[in-house]
């Protein structure tokens, strides 16, 4: 009995020191007081072969260390692939997480961006250090470098400097977590500026040797796990997170940064502040990263951030964010590329796309693949509110670049890229949307009126009048129609002052008679889409389109006639069958197919072509009428008696009359058996050129046989009961 009890107490005690040994391990290893390797995972984000190649070279440097343990490259793909991980894009703090418990590291080191064998110049990496555990950052800066070899050098001096940082005890190392950012009393739509403040200020924070930094976005995360026991190296760093408010004022003309330390308790100490002259984020960022530090009793040895680096890497964010339709993330990241390198112009530009579309996303949540005319619900107040901020902000924006281009450009030059209507369609696009928010807010309803002048302006003030000034020659005319027709003069459903519409088509009509030719072959867009198309059935429009049926211009002549038809529509309630409107329809054909025989002035071939397309296009306004067929078939005879290849009237006449209401068969052999004699005897008058042909592909041959195929259809119903056809026409 006691020899079994001194060998029970014995193991016990055995246990017992076991224990203790085993303890002290793990305690050492958890504080970082062994020599134990520490394990690190070296990826990249871009699958570019130059990227691959700099991660072969930095694995080996970085190999013969022997307190580093690297992973096998080859072996972390497949690991990660076969869980479908993916590093495409932006690696965040809970991708790396994933990945740490997926890989058993301590870090993960991701490197982004692109690197080729022959490039020349250098080109900026990103190199991004992530503690495995808990997602704080060791290590977020751009590395220059000018081939595999350089870029190497600089990743694996990076990563050894975030070795030695994560090596760092509580007392010596402070986590820091940006909680918020706020706009204290600027104008809302300086919200996303003060945003980038904190994008920039947690990227400077990130460079001092001091300091680790937990991203705002795994914060939330972070706070509900901070009641779990430290029993993981990631909880010893998250048990000692700091969290910061930082909030942005107007100082003057500048900005003033207040940033407060948040205590476990949640009281608010040692508030930080700075001030700048201007409202540069960037200059905020160093400057409140700088009275950090110094808070912190940290020695100011922060590695200065390399600018241009840095922007290159938060534009390539923004890239994949818009890839993303991370709309308003993206103006974020774009203000903080912007902030540190104010002079590339592109990326103002690409601003000012950006904000209407973070604005539409703000105003029609996960509606931006619905129609422009389409709201999916109505947004609150704050989301307009928001959305609003953001919109005056693009328009203010594309005002300025449109005016510093106009006055950049001399007359006959090609038209900047942000004149072009594509430029401005965004803004049209959010215009449209706030048509259909039923806004009550009396403030948030002249927020929507300011924002239609500002495109007013835009459009009448400073591209119409550019537009005028640069069309010197036929090509600059063009040009000049073309942004007429599809930007200025159909920019929005909401169409401008029809008196601003006049105005316009008067000052283009003058230009006109300088520069299009007398033959008819020039532009004439702006006609098209204002007399044909028009919104306006008002005596003042129908006063104008009389005065221009005396131009000296044919062409313009025949437009204005052919707005009596669309003012006939009008004026039965926008009807396409009244018997009203098919009457203007023929009171058109009439004199169109009297000017084709009277007018001197209409002897040209572009001429001729142009007035059959309009008469066409007249036709097809009408297509629904019952009587349409009589129409179409009217215009044929005399097309036939005339000699006039039209082979569009012609293609258009046979499907009418082959359906219902207007089914005629023997008006559509009659048709086919014309249109193929006129098109076969006069090879040289078939209209190859001719910008009214609705089917571009359709060449002369095609036609004969078309026109053929449907002819023998036609003879064969009709043989059943009437036996009495035309032989068909001999092909040469």
């Amino acid at each position: 009995m006691n020899a079994h009890f001194r060998t029970s107490n014995r193991w016990r005690r055995l246990r017992h020191w076991v224990g203790w040994v085993v303890l002290a391990f793990l305690t050492s290893t958890v504080f970082g007081q062994t020599d134990a390797a520490t394990r690190i995972a070296l990826v990249g984000s871009g699958g570019n072969n130059g990227v691959g190649n700099t991660l072969d070279l930095a694995t080996a440097l970085l190999g013969k260390d022997t307190d580093l343990q690297l992973l096998d490259r080859a072996e972390v793909d497949r690991m990660l692939r076969e869980q479908a991980f993916s590093l495409a894009g932006m690696v965040r703090a809970e991708d790396a997480v994933k990945a740490g418990q997926l890989l058993h590291v301590d870090l993960f080191a991701v490197l982004e961006g692109t690197l080729t064998n022959e490039l020349r110049e250098y080109a900026s990496l990103g190199l991004v250090v992530f503690d495995a555990k808990s997602g704080v950052r060791y290590a977020d800066s751009a590395l220059l470098a000018s081939n595999a070899v350089s870029a190497a050098s600089a990743v694996s001096a990076a990563v050894r400097a975030a070795v030695v940082k994560s090596h760092r005890s509580s007392r010596d190392l402070h986590t820091v977590g940006l909680l918020s950012v706020r706009n204290a009393d600027l104008p809302r739509q300086f919200d996303s500026i003060c945003d980038s403040v904190g994008l920039l200020l947690e990227r400077e924070l990130t460079a001092s040797p001091g300091i680790a930094v937990l991203e705002r976005r795994r914060l939330e995360q972070v706070n509900k796990e901070r009641g779990t026991a430290p029993d993981a190296e990631g909880n010893r760093l998250l048990s000692s997170l700091q969290e910061m408010l930082l909030d942005i004022s107007r100082n003057g003309e500048g900005l003033r940064g207040a940033l407060a330390l948040v205590g476990s308790d949640g009281a608010q100490t040692n508030k930080i502040t700075a001030n700048v002259s201007t409202r540069d984020p960037a200059a905020m960022a160093h400057l409140l990263a700088e009275e950090t530090e110094r808070t912190l009793n940290l020695p100011l040895k922060r590695h200065s951030l390399d600018r241009a680096g840095e922007a290159e890497r938060f534009h390539r964010e923004y890239l994949l964010l818009l890839w993303h339709r991370d709309y308003v993330a993206a103006v974020h990241v774009l203000d903080a590329a912007i902030a540190l390198s104010p002079e590339q112009a592109v990326w103002q530009q690409e601003m000012a796309l950006l904000l209407p579309n973070a604005a539409i996303a703000w105003i029609d949540h996960n509606g931006e693949d619905l129609p422009p005319w389409s709201l999916r619900v109505q947004p609150s107040s704050e989301d307009l509110a928001q959305g609003l901020a953001l919109g005056q902000r693009g328009a203010d924006l594309l005002l300025d670049l449109s005016r510093q281009a106009a006055d950049q450009v001399k007359p006959g030059k090609p038209i900047p890229e942000v004149l072009n209507h594509s430029q401005f369609a965004r803004f049209n696009r959010l215009l449209e949307k706030l048509s259909k928010v039923t806004a009550t807010n009396a403030i948030l309803s002249a927020e929507i009126r300011a924002l239609n002048q500002k495109q007013r302006e835009l459009l009448l003030t400073v591209i119409e009048p550019f537009l005028v000034n640069q069309s010197v020659d036929s090509n600059s005319f063009s040009a000049y129609s073309s942004e007429l027709s599809f930007g200025v003069l159909k920019a929005s459903t909401r169409p401008l002052d029809e008196a601003d519409v006049l105005s316009t088509l008067s000052h283009w009509i003058e230009v006109s008679h300088k520069i299009n030719p007398h033959d008819g072959s020039g532009n004439y867009a702006p006609l098209e889409g204002i007399l044909i198309n028009s919104y306006y059935a008002s005596s003042r429009f129908a006063e104008f389109c009389r005065s221009l049926e005396q131009d000296p211009d044919p062409i313009i002549r025949i437009y204005a006639r052919a707005a009596r038809v669309n003012l006939a529509r009008k004026s039965h309630n926008g009807s396409l069958v009244s018997d009203e409107t098919l009457a203007a329809e023929r009171e058109f054909r009439l004199y169109a197919q009297d000017m084709l025989v009277h007018d001197r002035t209409a002897k040209s071939r572009s001429i001729r072509n142009r007035v059959w397309g309009i008469l066409g296009r007249m036709l097809s306004l009408v297509i629904d009428h019952p009587a349409v067929g009589k129409e179409y078939l009217e215009a044929c005879r005399f097309a036939f008696a005339q000699g006039e290849v039209a082979p569009d009237m012609f293609r258009r006449a046979a499907d009418v009359l082959d359906r219902s209401p207007n089914r005629n068969l023997s008006g559509e052999l009659e048709v086919l058996d014309g249109a193929l004699k006129l098109i076969i005897e006069n090879p040289d008058a078939y209209p190859n050129n001719n910008p009214f042909i609705t089917d571009v592909g359709y060449v002369r041959s095609e036609e004969i046989k078309d026109l053929q195929q449907k002819r023998d259809r036609v003879v064969a119903e009709l043989a059943g009961t009437n036996t009495n056809t035309s032989a068909p026409v001999a092909l040469p």
